[in-house]
């Protein structure tokens, strides 16, 4: 009977043949050496061993849209796997490889050096260059071995479906192609390899050059791998903040809402795209299958082809029970920054409907909390910002039942209300809409310290509230959110600080509950209290990109020093985004300032 409790790891219990969730370890493919290398441009990303190779049957390959167009990449002299001297990234899209060879017949040692530079950018670009330093002439065979499998991202870690038969080749060794075409439906992919110089032969898959090099000889081909029409280098933010952007600037296509967020202050630009794309597909019916409802705010976009076929329900999906309050955060933050009033006011349909979702389908029993529950049999089991399926747990590691109230979305949730609010009394001019909002927002606060603060091991918020209305006891770095979202009293601040920067949350010892799911352990997970996330995905680039686009970082210990918690109280605005307020002086006044009952912080 237990088993037929909704939980994270089984979400759907009453279906037969509902996904369940978690993949044994000895079942997962084989991932690539330590020091792998990944790069990124868009929505295109190449994950590689320390070689620049990606071994067939590994979960590396270059991923475009969510469809893997290369699954082999590897270089080989005289059959021999080259040694690596030295490897890194260059940029976010742009990686060097330094090589040599192992002890071969009739070819010494590191007599042969290679030197692998790629970059993503209207494609793969890919030069590879030889230097010869031995004393005697050497014939040597240089191949490149490729492959094609055309897994959707979803399944690269799960298990790829076979799909040889289905891939068409038509390689042309005089013209240097390499041509690979699966076809499924009206899902169509392709991966076309080109090389200059053309190579000597194609065999199978792999181009082949034989090559006489004499002493100190160099040779070099480049190569490239065509992608679809669009795909480009994007420019990472300029001026004042370019030191700060240099490793952590992403797509701007991708518009998602911490990235927004956080970069508001190098610019607007990011941030008015994502409101308005997310407005334009913001939740408008009830689908069991994707999770969509009125008013919800995406969580992730997906164009591979369990999708495009729909055996997924990524177009798009909507199981996320935060993103909607993130949606209505950065609204407020974008007026903060530009007093937009006309680009608000065309999104105030949006609001008022996210206000709705929260309201009447976020809070699902009437507890005046957010909570969620999946209905969809492919859906996330959990739905919160720790979303693998074992995200949340309790203290003594049972998994909670669903539906669950987790903490931070109830910061969230507060914060977004009194965002809103401040909205209803400027460009929405809707003072009664003001006042109910901090009225719901002043109870949620009162209920949640009261609801969700346990005095045990020296005093924390739960994690969260299951459906049971059990408080789940674990400490975990989600209380670092609730110091943002300014739902903390004063007077527990301190508290929260310290179980943050407690043992409890280091990973210590091989003991790691702070960190973001059970695969990883750095202590950095604990600290997304001081201004809440940055703006890049996880360092795993293979990671979906949601709506969120969370990865935490900074440093609470240092913000606890200066009493300050919340953004508003850390950051330091651009005197150009104030336009022309002097530095160290914000236009507009910290958040806690504008609250009523609320003194702000020095």
């Amino acid at each position: 009977m237990a088993d037929q409790r909704p939980t994270p790891a089984h979400p759907m219990p009453h279906l037969a043949g509902a996904k369940r969730n978690g993949v044994r370890q000895r079942d997962l493919p084989p991932e690539l050496d330590p020091g792998s290398i990944a790069v990124l441009s868009g929505a295109t990303f190449m994950y590689s061993d320390p070689t620049g190779d990606i071994p067939a049957g590994s979960i590396g390959g270059l991923v475009h849209l969510d469809t893997r167009l290369l699954n082999r990449w590897m270089l080989t002299v005289n059959g021999a796997p080259l040694l690596v001297l030295r490897s890194g990234t260059v940029d976010h899209y742009s990686a060097e490889f330094y090589l040599a060879n192992p002890e071969l017949p009739d070819l010494p040692a590191d007599a042969l050096t290679v030197r692998r530079r790629r970059y993503l950018g209207e494609g793969l670009h890919e030069r590879i260059e030889l230097h010869y330093s031995a004393t005697k002439p050497v014939r040597v065979e240089l191949r490149l071995g490729v492959g094609s499998d055309f897994a959707d991202l979803l399944e690269i870690k799960s298990g790829v479906r076979e799909r040889a038969e289905a891939i068409a080749r038509r390689h042309r060794a005089d013209s240097g192609r390499l041509l690979f075409r699966y076809e499924n439906g009206d899902f169509v992919a392709q991966t076309e390899v080109h090389s200059s110089p053309v190579p000597d032969r194609v065999d199978g898959d792999d181009f082949v050059w034989v090559l006489d090099l004499p002493p100190g000889g160099d040779w070099g081909v480049d190569l490239k791998v065509s992608l679809p029409p669009g795909m480009g280098v994007v420019e990472p933010v300029r001026g004042d903040f370019e030191d700060v952007f240099r490793h952590s600037a992403v797509d701007p296509a991708a518009r998602w809402l911490i990235t927004a967020y956080q970069t508001l202050i190098g610019g607007p630009r990011l941030a008015k795209g994502a409101l308005v794309a997310l407005a334009g597909l913001q939740g408008r019916k009830l689908d069991d299958f994707t999770d969509e409802e009125p008013g919800k705010i995406l969580h992730e976009v997906r164009n591979g082809e369990l999708t495009r076929t729909g055996q997924r329900p990524y177009s798009p999906y909507y199981g996320t029970a935060d993103a909607t309050q993130l949606w209505l955060i950065l609204l407020s933050e974008y007026w903060r920054f530009t007093r937009d009033d006309e680009l608000v006011r065309s999104l105030r349909p949006n609001a008022l409907a996210a206000l709705e979702w929260i309201d009447r389908y976020g809070d699902r029993d009437g507890d005046g909390y957010v909570e969620y529950l999946t209905r969809s049999p492919e859906g996330l089991g959990n739905q919160c910002w720790r979303d693998s399926w074992d995200g949340i747990r309790f203290s003594d590691g049972r998994l909670p039942v669903l539906p669950i109230a987790t903490c931070e979305i109830q910061g969230y949730t507060y914060d977004a209300k009194l965002r809103l609010a401040e909205l209803a009394e400027g460009p929405f001019d809707d003072p009664d809409l003001a006042r109910r909002l901090r009225a719901d927002a002043e109870r949620l606060r009162v209920a949640f310290n009261r609801d969700f603060w346990v005095e045990e091991r020296g005093g924390y918020y739960a994690v969260g509230i299951d459906g049971d209305k059990n408080r789940i006891d674990s400490i975990t770095s989600n209380l670092g959110h609730l110091l943002w979202s300014g739902i903390v009293p004063q007077e527990r601040a301190g508290q929260v600080v310290r179980q943050l920067m407690s043992a409890r949350c280091s990973p210590v010892g091989g003991s790691a509950p702070c960190r973001w799911t059970r695969r990883r352990t750095t202590r950095s997970d604990t600290t997304s209290a001081r201004c809440g996330r940055t703006t890049t995905p996880s360092r795993r680039s293979e990671w979906p990109a949601t709506a969120t686009g969370r990865r935490r970082t900074g440093s609470v210990w240092r913000c606890w020093r200066r009493r300050r918690h919340s953004v508003s109280d850390c950051r330091r605005r651009s005197p150009a985004i104030n336009k022309g307020a002097r530095p160290g002086r914000s236009s507009t006044p910290p958040r806690a300032a504008r609250r009523p009952g609320r003194q702000a912080r020095r």
